[in-house]
């Protein structure tokens, strides 16, 4: 998971082939965010969510982790 300046948050497989590990000394934004579609089908697993109010962005990264692996809170 990377946050930016521009308040998108870009989510992936940590064993992703196609994308970066932690802790590399740069990174390719504008690949980052053409690999990371905007919203995309629930079942996508690169996906980008921005963090732009109203209604907080909590809950809508929780429900977008939660559909792709396949989690439910009881």
């Amino acid at each position: 998971m990377e946050m930016n300046k521009t308040g998108s948050t870009l989510f992936w497989a940590a064993a992703d082939p196609m994308m970066p590990g932690f802790y590399q000394s740069e990174y390719n934004r504008s690949a980052l965010l053409e690999r990371c579609p905007s919203g995309g089908p629930a079942r996508t697993e690169r996906f980008r969510l921005t963090h732009v109010p109203p209604g907080g962005w909590q809950p809508k990264y929780r429900k977008a982790i939660q559909d792709r692996a396949n989690l439910s809170l009881s």
